[in-house]
């Protein structure tokens, strides 16, 4: 089987990807992706505190934005995927 790469950026994109075929593959690399995006945004707000930089109350994608990831549809339970984490632009003070 060749592997199938899929952008994901809408709810739309996933119902558009998945199949009765690979959903179960396509949940556990999903699974796998957010479990390392809350680790990344976890380690994100230890950060912040410890440089006193004031998040609280901020949501997950604003500390770490996420724009899309590509998933790549190989048939197999290996985590097989592409994160796109957008860089916040420096604000400049006024």
């Amino acid at each position: 089987m060749k592997a199938k790469r899929f952008k994901l950026v809408t709810i739309s994109d996933i119902a558009d990807c998945v199949n009765y075929d690979n959903l179960d593959v396509f949940l556990v690399d999903l699974r796998s992706f957010l479990n390392s995006y809350i680790a990344l945004v976890h380690l994100s707000r230890i950060g912040a505190a410890a440089i006193k930089q004031d998040i609280e109350g901020k949501k997950n994608s604003e500390i770490v934005p996420i724009k899309k990831f590509i998933w790549i549809d190989d048939g197999k339970h290996n985590h097989k995927l592409t994160v796109e984490i957008i860089s916040p632009t420096p604000k400049k003070d006024v």
